[in-house]
């Protein structure tokens, strides 16, 4: 079996926070995303065995409309996505408000 490197594999630290995009951002329909700091990477079972950011989040907008955090809500965010992948999908957030 080959060994690849998924998109957004080895791009983003332990730590530092991102910014993943639940959809591809459109003129017709405000954004969706998730903002969090990773805590770490690896492989979910739900995600079928795909590498995996295991992120506590800080934010979370679904359509334009920040949800309210409660507790230490958690994320599973997949380096790499089949259908509709796009080159920003996930970024490095250094600052972040709603």
């Amino acid at each position: 079996m080959e060994n690849t490197t998924l998109k957004f594999e080895g791009q983003f630290k332990v730590g530092e926070t991102i910014k993943a995009y639940h959809f591809h951002p459109s003129m017709d329909r405000a954004e969706s995303y998730l903002v969090g700091e990773i805590l770490s990477t690896g492989t979910s079972e739900e995600m079928g065995g795909a590498k995996v950011f295991n992120l506590k989040m800080t934010a979370n907008v679904i359509h334009g409309i920040p949800t309210e955090m409660v507790g230490d809500e958690t994320a599973t965010v997949p380096m790499e996505i089949g259908f509709m992948e796009f080159d920003s999908r996930i970024e490095k957030v250094l600052f972040h408000s709603i």
